[in-house]
């Protein structure tokens, strides 16, 4: 199967659309994830199936049960209450212990694994999904990769809640019950325009790109990216070990668009060496080695313990990174 993107609700609910058998019933919940959706009671009830008075009769007998109000229902669309956000918040826990207890059933009946789901970057999805799932539909055509893209800590939350399988990440973390596996090693580089005249501070040496002291840099216009992202954290803890903050910080979300606004002149930046094949740009920036020693990055594969269980997995371990060497 090709390998699809989509909000983890809105997968539970495909299986319970396709009449999915629940040997663990969850269709409280079920219900409502769908209300919670859509914030609409007749849309929620076309989604599910049933009928408008079916769904608001639930919805009154729940309300009833628990003796507090999940919904205010007086809104438009129609809002949870604080206690309806404790409720939804467990209820998507709930539906992820019964997608863990699903899949380790399987296993135990047929000491195999269906289904594999990976967080990875947005900014590498496009350039590592295609020769993955290629290559996995050729070998395993019966495993389903679903690919969830996104950026650094909201793949490493779904990750601590079971939401995801494997998470391929720059960026090192210690978790308990989660593994952490070397994939391959990258470089963290300095960008300034070809032509900047402080590029002559450049120290070159045996290694693919010269040295360069990023002091000489401090009153320049640095370009980054927002603080939630991997390069941005290096770049503060880069600051921070010089002791010093560039006067000018300008935030941009997109590492394609730093990278061009370099090239173009407009300031400096960072990229990791392993961005650069990314970027199929006419101009190319100059780039300088930093750090003393030069800084590297480790890109890691993360994933629960029991994984590593399953022979495919470990093969599949192995695609990644042939697919990262190329």
């Amino acid at each position: 199967m090709l390998p699809i993107m989509f909000d983890y609700t809105e997968k539970i609910l495909h299986i319970w659309q396709r009449g999915g058998k629940w040997s663990l019933n969850l269709k409280e919940q079920i219900y409502m994830l769908s209300l919670e959706r859509h914030s609409n009671i007749t849309r929620a009830a076309k989604e599910l199936g049933i009928s408008q008075p079916a769904l608001t009769t639930f919805l009154n007998h729940l309300e009833k049960d628990l003796d507090v109000k999940l919904f205010d229902r007086s809104a438009v669309p129609m809002k949870l209450t604080p206690a309806g956000e404790l409720y939804i918040n467990k209820a998507k826990k709930m539906l992820c212990i019964k997608e863990e207890f699903d899949r380790e059933l399987q296993v135990l009946k047929k000491r195999d694994l269906s289904c594999i789901r990976v967080g990875i970057q947005q900014i590498r999805a496009p350039h590592v999904v295609p020769p993955l799932t290629m290559a996995v539909k050729q070998e395993f055509p019966k495993l389903d990769v679903v690919f969830n893209e996104n950026h650094g800590e909201n793949l490493f939350n779904m990750l601590e809640r079971g939401e995801i399988d494997l998470l391929l990440h720059n960026h090192m973390r210690q978790i308990p019950g989660i593994s952490a596996e070397f994939l391959m090693k990258d470089r963290l580089l300095f960008i300034t325009p070809k032509n900047h005249l402080l590029n002559a501070y450049g120290i070159k040496s045996a290694k693919p790109y010269p040295w360069i002291d990023l002091s000489w840099f401090k009153n320049e216009n640095f370009m980054l990216l927002p603080e939630a992202y991997t390069l941005r954290e290096h770049a503060e803890q880069l600051f921070a070990s010089l002791g010093w903050r560039p006067e000018t910080i300008e935030i941009y979300t997109r590492t394609e668009t730093i990278l061009r606004l370099v090239t173009a002149g407009a300031g400096v930046g960072f990229i990791f060496e392993s961005y650069l094949s990314y970027f199929n740009e006419e101009r190319k920036p100059a780039c300088f080695l930093i750090g003393n020693p030069p800084i590297t990055v480790d890109y890691m594969a993360f994933y629960p313990e029991k994984m590593k269980q399953y022979p495919v997995f470990t093969r599949f371990l192995d695609m990644i990174r042939f697919v990262l060497s190329k």
